[in-house]
């Protein structure tokens, strides 16, 4: 049993504060960490001879949405904040923050570093993209709206409505920005706390010793602002006669009175001699391939000892970085018909190809006399040529540990919500109604999970890992949604698998 815990709250060494000046009913900020201006965190945690908690390690702040079009004018206006489709709406109603990772959106990479010899201990790139995925798989609609709010900024399938308000400038109307602490009064700004998704701090309690660590250097690396927002719908026009007001184009975000707090544990002098240095963790790489045709195949040698799963999303050609669409909406590639998933050129763990029965080819019934087809946009639920069953149930297990989880936003209603505004189409003079709502990101890929639910690895070194997709990509079909029928697809991967860390001498192996 250690002698104490002691909490502590450490500000990042390369800290600016953010200002703010109020003239003419408009508050203005600059400086701060923001992509723009001081696109990355660095916090410094001291070597002593205690070690760190990581269960209680967090990242607190406040998140502010500025308008960055010359002004860096906060979001106060709340005209209009409750259209859904008005020809009046505001911005405040339309910069959408992906509603399941919410806050964990503005990180692009985190990055920590033994500072005994600036060893890299982690670097997990494409940050915000597995977070957004972890937690809509692992919360469901109630995780999302319990009471306290959550922290993270996120609101899961009510995100479209809530995320009006987070945009919003908390008393930021009625604050003399110039007195009051400026813009660091703790009432300026959405507050959160998050524990980062990284495997080395969701592993064991870390040692800072001289002869271990010897303190830890983390480096947050922020995104864009493209990365975190997008706007209410796909297709919207913003340019005169439309909804000049939505223009969320020059919407960006800053972060103030950021602290990484948490705890040390003060050992006993036996526990601390007893102390292993080997630290096992549940690891995950990160390799980006693409599918530019309705056949491809897609090869990785990740030369890894011990994979647990194979967790593959993917995202159109325009939709990442892009601000007019959502960057972490995960939907299967366009007119899927089926996967095969192999090691070394042969099926496995699955020995048969993953169909999705129906899909857009499959035959289908109508009972009207003289009528031989139909055409799928029609359909009142497109969800009916969709038959993902197995594909979901797979890649829920994969996300999951081999097991299918007890909470999840990955439902059937938000699939077919995805369909239906994938095929949504603009009429010739509808100026001032946005079509193809984004406010229901879907969560589906295509997943391999070796873990079988008892803890298996499987060996992947010098071994192939192959992905091969049948579908309606790069198709131009009719059948298939217009605004998608005709793009290559990013294929983002993410090969989760245990590594090891020796502490004392900072070697890592996988």
């Amino acid at each position: 049993m250690p002698v104490s815990k002691q909490y502590f709250s450490i500000a990042p060494i390369n800290n600016i504060p953010v200002s703010a000046s109020s003239a003419a009913g408009i508050d203005t900020y600059s400086n701060g960490f923001r992509f723009q201006g001081n696109p990355t965190i660095k916090f410094s945690i001291p070597s002593s001879e205690r070690l760190l908690e990581v269960n209680a390690l967090r990242l607190t702040g406040q998140f502010i949405v500025v308008n960055d079009n010359k002004t860096g004018a906060g979001n106060i206006d709340k005209t209009a904040i409750n259209d859904v489709n008005g020809g009046n709406l505001s911005v405040a109603g339309t910069a959408n923050l992906s509603p399941y990772g919410g806050i964990h959106n503005v990180i692009d990479k985190v990055v920590i570093q033994s500072k005994k010899s600036n060893t890299e201990l982690s670097n997990q790139t494409n940050y915000s993209l597995f977070a957004n995925l972890k937690h809509a798989h692992q919360s469901n609609a109630d995780d999302y709206t319990q009471v306290p709010f959550n922290r993270g900024l996120a609101s899961g399938a009510n995100g479209r409505f809530v995320n009006r308000r987070i945009n919003i400038v908390p008393n930021g109307a009625s604050l003399d920005l110039t007195g009051n602490g400026g813009a660091n009064n703790k009432n300026v700004g959405q507050h959160f706390s998050i524990k980062l998704e990284t495997p080395f701090l969701n592993s064991g309690d870390i040692h800072l010793g001289q002869n271990f660590a010897n303190g830890l250097m983390l480096t947050i690396h922020l995104n864009t602002s493209a990365a975190c927002f997008s706007q209410a719908f796909r297709d919207m026009v913003t340019s005169v006669g439309g909804q000049t007001d939505a223009d969320i184009s020059n919407v960006t975000y800053i972060l103030k009175n950021l602290k990484m707090e948490g705890r040390y544990i003060v050992p006993l002098p036996q526990e601390l001699k007893a102390y292993n240095p080997i630290m096992t963790m549940k690891d995950r790489l990160n390799l980006i391939n693409d599918i530019q045709s309705d056949n491809d195949s897609n090869n990785y040698s990740p030369n890894l000892n011990m994979v647990s799963s194979f967790v593959n999303v993917s995202l159109d050609e325009d939709q990442q970085n892009n601000i007019v669409l959502e960057q972490n909406n995960f939907r299967l590639p366009v007119g899927l018909k089926q996967n095969t998933q192999s090691k070394d050129s042969l099926r496995f763990p699955y020995d048969y190809q993953v169909p999705m029965v129906p899909n857009f080819e499959s035959p289908l019934d109508n009972p009207s006399p003289g009528v031989t087809s139909i055409t799928i946009a029609s359909l009142n639920q497109k969800y009916f040529i969709h038959g993902d069953a197995e594909v979901r149930m797979l890649f829920n297990k994969a996300m999951n540990g081999g097991y299918e989880s007890r909470h999840s936003s990955g439902n059937v209603d938000l699939t077919n919500n995805n369909l239906n505004e994938d095929y949504a189409v603009r009429g010739a003079t509808a100026n001032t109604t946005g079509v193809g709502s984004q406010g229901f990101p879907d969560v589906l890929g295509l997943a391999a999970d070796y873990s079988y639910g008892v803890g298996n690895f499987q060996q992947f070194s010098g071994s192939d890992y192959n992905l091969n997709t049948e579908s309606g990509v790069k198709t131009s079909n009719g059948n298939l949604p217009a605004s998608r029928n005709d793009k290559n697809e990013v294929l983002q991967t993410y090969v989760n698998h245990l590594s090891q860390i020796n502490m004392s001498s900072l070697v890592k192996t996988m």
